[in-house]
């Protein structure tokens, strides 16, 4: 149960209005979704919740106040338990509503048009125009405009009723995404603005109460149209239900199943609605999924279900039948003991950083953990990482940052300096759990450096990066197909240690969920296998499609594609025509440092051909050096000379060591993989020329793998200028 029932409130206007997510619930919690038929055996089973929606046309005002008291029966206690009831946004019981006759309406792309049929003026009819209300054939119930205000009109004694008669602690508000927009295969998007106001509507009518919204997705997206509103939606409720996130419902079986759009989901969508909601004026997130008890995999289901929603995205969760006709324990209770560090959804740690007068501002997006709140342990110092000693800031309250999730400024650095930050989050356990992540960030303050690249739908990051054809290859030209959104502009791309970014601008802004837009990937350093799209001089042994990562199967250029994950891609937030995203390295096989890239956008339509960059696709595509920035852009002693041989090589690597002037001591040779990760140490005396062999095995005496690996020279005890020398080594088993 809630420890407590203390709400928060901000005085405006005169009127005392909730804000934020609702008062002291974490993913620990339980609720449920229940719309039978209610008597004492109901109400008893309801007590045992701290939160419950219901139907506020089955419900008695006297059964409210006996749920919302607890099994105590008293007022203001810990077991006390929050009471909403169901209000159907976009969707109509009947449709035997005359209002003033001249519905029902449907949109022409350029006016609303009035058929004055005889229904409401409410009653949509964008699905054959035939004058009688469009239908949901499931549920038969029919389709409104809920941004018409005699639909705000005919629910407001209904609403009165729940709210103030009943005295329910608010509303649960269901069918938002009847306004579906275009690229879903909806009707109805015209009318993604009006359910946005009627929201705030109900928000400024009942400013005390508490709104539950199921699931808007529609306004989360930034390339869906009704993302405009994503403030005015998130301002306006307190808590955001994922109906179907993992298991959805087969209507024939009668049985709950795997969602086919759970990946989708986990990667797509939970990062954005998680990101919306540990915002200061952000909402609480829950599940709602379908299983039955008598199907044989239930056990196994439930189990997943749980550790997908509540412990993985620290969501509240609930699983029921379809139906919503009983009161069910699956997940009352059933919560894992957390054992766990937070995770992070995206990098870990700091993403960017700005520099100006003696100040570094670095920035992070929120890590997620069952147990809340979560604080930050940052590492900033001149020197690599060490969290058991100095320059640690403990961020117990970080400041909400408008482009990112949080933010934290660092006083008194030196201009023209290179620092070394880490971040690790720990969670609100009595045993404080901490992330162990090794991500380093190396930054400078020298006033024409940037940062890692952060995937947010914003390009000031990507300034300093050439795009891809100053570097040499064929030149894409704009205007060369006719659909717009489907015209490719430029191209760019960029790496760490971690994940390839790319980026591509159009002439106007891309539809991401309309038309395929693909990034092709040769990976092996050859064109002659892997897939040839439209006939490309290269073969694709990776494509990106939208948001989703494929792995060629195939051969003789057959469509033939294995799905690896999802990745994070961002639209232009600011409606800069222009996406963003970034792939782990760590899923791609790379043979080399070289990569080859091959941009492509099939606009689905016998309009125009496809457009390719580069332009001349059959003969050229754009080369990548994957060496990482790190090692491009750091500053070494001129007179330290390494070199390699054989590079590359099969079992072992000689490093010939010239001693520079006025270096003397010890040293070692740090090797890395590409994500990072240290895979041998080798001592040297700084003071004597010598070789070093390294023989393809790591710290414990194993072969590695094939693949690229990363060198560093570094001088022992010397914390001032460790660093002597890097570089890169091919090793081919």
């Amino acid at each position: 149960m809630r420890i407590s029932l203390a709400i928060l409130f901000i005085i405006t206007f005169g009127f005392a209005q909730v804000t934020g997510p609702l008062p002291d619930f974490s993913a620990d919690m339980d609720y449920f979704c229940y719309y039978g038929s209610m008597g004492e055996a109901e109400v008893y089973q309801a007590q045992y919740f701290d939160l419950i929606i219901l139907s506020g046309l089955q419900v008695a005002a006297e059964e409210v106040q006996d749920i919302q008291n607890g099994l105590d029966n008293l007022s203001g206690t810990d077991d006390d338990v929050l009471v909403f009831a169901y209000l159907s946004m976009g969707e109509s019981g009947s449709s035997n509503v005359t209002g003033d006759g001249s519905g029902p309406v449907y949109y022409n792309g350029a006016d609303t048009i009035f058929q004055h049929a005889g229904y409401a003026s409410f009653f949509l009819d964008d699905q054959d125009h035939n004058g009688a209300p469009d239908m949901n054939g499931t549920w038969n119930s029919y389709f409104v405009n809920a941004g018409d205000p005699s639909w705000w009109e005919y629910n407001a004694t209904m609403v009165d009723a729940i709210l103030i008669e009943k005295a329910c602690d608010g509303l649960f508000l269901d069918t938002i995404t009847v306004p579906a927009p275009a690229s879903w295969g909806g009707v109805y998007g015209w009318t993604t603005q009006g359910m946005a106001e009627y929201i705030a509507h109900l928000r400024s009518q009942y400013p005390d109460k508490f709104l539950f919204a199921n699931n808007p997705s529609i306004y989360m997206h930034p390339s869906l149209p009704g993302f405009a509103y994503r403030d005015l939606i998130r301002t306006s409720i307190n808590a955001y239900m994922y109906e179907g996130y993992y298991l959805t419902w087969d209507w024939e079986q009668e049985i709950g199943y795997v969602s086919p759009w759970f990946e989708n989901a986990r990667d797509t969508w939970a990062p954005l609605i998680n990101a919306e909601a540990i915002k200061p004026d952000g909402f609480t997130p829950v599940a709602l999924d379908y299983v039955t008890v008598e199907q044989a995999d239930y056990e196994t289901l439930l189990t997943q279900q749980i550790q997908f929603t509540e412990v993985d995205q620290a969501w509240l969760t609930a699983v029921s039948s379809v139906m919503l006709n009983e009161i069910r324990y699956d997940a009352y209770h059933n919560h894992p003991v957390d054992n766990n560090p937070p995770t992070w959804t995206n990098l870990p740690g700091v993403l960017y950083f700005e520099y100006d007068a003696a100040e570094v501002t670095l920035y992070w997006n929120a890590a997620i953990d069952q147990t809340w709140p979560i604080s930050y342990q940052l590492y900033f110092g001149d020197a690599f990482p060490d969290f058991d000693e100095g320059n640690i800031f403990e961020i117990i309250s970080p400041t909400a940052s408008e482009n990112f999730d949080w933010e934290f400024t660092v006083n008194n650095v030196e201009v023209f300096s290179e620092y070394f930050v880490a971040m690790r989050a720990i969670d609100g356990t009595p045993e404080a759990h901490t992330d162990m992540n090794r991500r380093v960030y190396q930054i400078s303050t020298d006033p024409n450096s940037f940062g890692d690249l952060a995937i947010d739908g914003q390009f000031n990051d990507w300034l300093n990066i050439d795009n891809l054809d100053v570097q040499g290859a064929l030149i894409e030209m704009a205007g060369d197909t006719p659909i717009s959104a489907c015209d490719i502009v430029d191209v760019w791309a960029a790496h760490d240690e971690d994940f390839l970014y790319f980026s591509c601008s159009f002439s106007e802004i891309p539809q991401i969920n309309s038309y395929f837009y693909h990034l092709f990937l040769d990976t092996d350093e050859n064109f002659s296998t892997g897939f040839h799209s439209g006939g490309s001089a290269l073969g694709a042994d990776y494509m990106v499609e939208n948001s989703s990562l494929w792995h060629y199967t195939g051969s003789n250029d057959s469509w033939s594609w294995e799905w690896i994950g999802g990745i994070d891609l961002h639209v232009g937030i600011t409606g800069e025509p222009r996406f963003e995203a970034s792939i782990p390295i760590e899923t791609l096989n790379l043979a080399g440092i070289q990569l080859n890239l091959l941009f492509n956008v099939n606009d689905n339509s016998e309009v125009g051909d496809d457009d390719y960059a580069p332009d001349e696709y059959t003969t050229d595509s754009y080369s990548y050096d994957m060496t990482p920035l790190g090692v491009q852009n750091l500053s070494l002693p001129e007179s330290m000379i390494i070199s390699t041989s054989p590079n590359p090589f099969n079992t072992a690597v000689t490093f010939t060591i010239t001693k520079p002037a006025g270096y003397g001591g010890k040293g070692h040779i740090d090797i890395y993989d590409l994500r990072g990760r240290l895979v041998n140490s080798i001592k040297f005396q700084v003071g004597v020329d010598e070789q070093i062999t390294w023989n393809g095995r790591d710290n414990r005496n194993r072969n590695i793998a094939s693949g690229l690996y990363l060198f560093r020279v570094l001088k022992d005890n010397n914390a001032k200028d460790p660093l002597l020398s890097v570089g890169k080594v091919l090793a081919l088993k």
